[in-house]
Order: structure tokens, then sequence, then C-alpha cells
């Protein structure tokens, strides 16, 4: 998958769960958006990802618990305590990659789960 299309997924995931400060009008570096390399774009999928959990009413109203783990030298995803993805790091610009990396991971298996 490239950066332009993992960053499109990242986005349109926020997009549709909110209407937010024009980060899709903040188009940089060949029209690409920056959920790859900066923690303040990132964090806003974390975010996103957070309000899941707390809306009961949502896709994922069966499932008690989504835990997104950022270590020393990895990130990890759990849904309701079984693994859904691990990706090691070595140093900050990996750790950035590794979550942004398990976001995707994240969108793509909550995008499969039927609707309520």
């Amino acid at each position: 998958m490239t950066t332009e299309e993992g960053n499109s997924i990242i986005d349109k995931f926020i997009e549709g769960k909110q209407s937010y400060s024009n980060k899709t009008a903040q188009l940089l570096n060949n029209n690409g958006l920056l959920y790859h390399c900066d923690w303040n774009w990132i964090m806003e999928a974390i975010e996103e990802i957070r309000k899941i959990e707390d809306n009961q009413d949502d896709y994922l109203r069966d499932y008690h618990g989504i835990d997104i783990t950022i270590g020393l030298w990895d990130v990890e995803v759990k849904i309701d305590g079984k693994r859904l993805f691990t990706q090691t790091a070595f140093g900050e610009d990996q750790l950035i990659d590794a979550l942004w990396c398990a976001i995707i991971a994240f969108i793509e298996w909550y995008n499969k789960q039927p609707k309520c």
C-alpha cells in the first residue's frame, strides 16, 4: 500500500465520523496528507477510534474493548483481547509508521464489520 492510499483510508474514516477543521484543505507535498508523518494528524485518527468505543450505537456494540498500545518498540491493536495487528519499530520515525499501519489495519477491520 502506498502512503497516499493509506492516508486516504485514514482521511475517509475521519471525515466520515465528523467535520473537522480544514485538514483536507491542508494538503502539502504533492497533495499528500500528513497522517504518516505528523503526530498531531495521526492522533486525530486515534481520537476517532476512541469515540467508536464510547458510542454503543455504532458498529462495535458487541465489542467491549479496542486497545491500541504504543510501546517503546512496537504498536499493537487488540479487539476484545485478540491481537489484530502488531508492528515493531526502532525509533520515533518507525514508531509513527507502525502506528499509521496499525490504524489502517483497524480501519480495514472496522469497515468489514456488519452495520447494526
